[in-house]
């Protein structure tokens, strides 16, 4: 629900530590979405103090520590928000649901164009049952103080006993690219900071190890703390590992497994039918399916809903789905995966899992899964070329980034059988 979190295994270390904090004050840098104060707070740490620069943070720490931060809109574009902007929850849940917005605006494409409207159009529902859920997550937390300003500053006037913990961003301009967009459209008093870099951590470091208790975390290691490495976690393969250092005893590491499940299908490698039917795997079977005929270079992950792809008995290929981890069109579903058996006959088998993942009776099966309308599906293709060539003319660009391009096409172009028979005219003998 908030933006960026520390995952669940990370605050399960922290949960241990905290264990010895509860009459001590504890200096949080750079908190986010709070995660660390609400996470302290159930364990029964009061004595809490926060920091962050951005708008987002300041007004969450704003109302914790009952200390509000005025803020106006000054893009008359979006004056409507006005109404939904009352100090405390309401203004946090308007700056949280507008950070899902703000990928769709000053876009001209119909897609992002029919996004944006479909959250003008809800808002009102929308706003309310943020606020619902932003009160239940933070009914319970308060704390003493919240320092809008530059973490090293804040780090330099903790008392010299105190606990300071701290999970700084772990790329230079972290926090002005994911709130350009807000700090764009709303207007505030934003506080004087550096921003942060690798030379930041360094004096970072300097002030926290000069303190009573500190725990800092990155996403790399850190030599010159070897001997304070206490954490090593790292939630799924495709996940980057996070190493978290402190003074406070509490050796713990967290990795990801994988259990794969025989797959007892016949494979089809050549003379396909067309008498295909959609069986569903499990989690297991789809791992061991991907781990078969997926490079070695591609880092698996979990997927909600995945499908065999079956002609006459025989497996030609996987689909596999996920709703996205960003929630920005209730409709939209994540291919997080397409592939085709091998050997086969067929060069281009590959184009029929493509077609057949846009079929009516895969939308079908995606929405009796998820109780909800399936009506688009994005994907992504990692490649140096200008395109992938088995979505094309399936899937539209959404943009490019180094490395790799989003695609995008509307779920039920048609039927299985009318997939095949595209494909069997255009890409069976080629």
């Amino acid at each position: 629900m908030f933006i960026g979190t520390i995952n669940q295994d990370m605050r399960s270390v922290l949960s241990e530590m905290a264990e010895q904090w509860k009459d001590q004050e504890v200096y949080i840098g750079c908190s986010g979405n709070f995660t660390v104060e609400r996470l302290l707070c159930q364990e029964g740490v009061t004595n809490l103090h926060s920091n962050d620069v951005s708008l987002y943070s300041c007004v969450v720490g704003g109302y914790l520590a009952d200390s509000p931060v005025n803020v106006g809109i000054k893009d008359e574009e979006f004056a409507w928000l006005r109404a939904y902007m009352q100090p405390g929850i309401p203004l946090i849940a308007t700056l949280l649901i507008f950070s899902a917005m703000s990928g769709f605006i000053g876009r001209t494409e119909p897609y992002f164009v029919r996004s944006l409207q479909a959250y003008k159009n809800d808002y009102p529902k929308i706003h309310e049952q943020s606020v619902a859920k932003i009160t239940k997550a933070i009914e319970e937390v308060r704390i003493k103080t919240m320092f809008p300003g530059d973490v090293i500053e804040f780090f330099r006037n903790a008392p010299a006993d105190s606990v300071v913990v701290s999970f700084p961003p772990t790329y230079k301009g972290g926090y002005e690219k994911l709130y350009k967009q807000i700090d764009r459209v709303f207007e505030w008093q934003p506080p004087d900071y550096k921003m942060f870099d690798e030379d930041s951590f360094t004096e970072l470091l300097g002030l926290m190890t000069q303190k009573k208790t500190w725990v800092v975390s990155r996403d790399h290691e850190v030599p010159e703390l070897d001997g304070y490495l206490q954490a090593i976690v790292q939630t799924s393969m495709r996940s980057k590992p996070v190493y978290i250092y402190s003074n406070q005893k509490n050796k713990k590491l967290s990795m990801p497994t994988i259990k794969t499940e025989q797959v007892k299908i016949p494979r089809l490698h050549t003379g396909i039918t067309g008498n295909i039917k959609l069986v569903k795997l499990s989690q297991g079977q789809f791992d061991s399916l991907r781990a078969q005929y997926l490079g070695k270079n591609i880092v698996p992950g979990s997927a909600s809903y995945r499908f065999g792809l079956v002609d006459d008995s025989r497996l030609f290929g996987v689909l596999a789905f996920n709703r996205p981890s960003f929630d920005i069109m209730p409709s939209l579903m994540y291919m997080i995966s397409d592939f085709a058996v091998a050997p086969s006959e067929y060069k281009r088998l590959s184009k029929l899992v493509v077609a057949i993942a846009l079929s009516k009776e895969i939308q079908s099966l995606l929405q009796q899964s998820t109780g909800k309308r399936v009506s688009n599906i994005i994907t992504t293709a990692f490649t140096e070329k200008q395109a992938s060539m088995k979505y094309r003319g399936l899937f539209d660009i959404h943009n490019r980034k180094e490395d790799l391009i989003n695609y995008h096409a509307y779920a039920g172009k048609w039927s299985i059988k009318e997939a095949f028979e595209w494909w069997t005219n255009k890409h069976a003998k080629a």
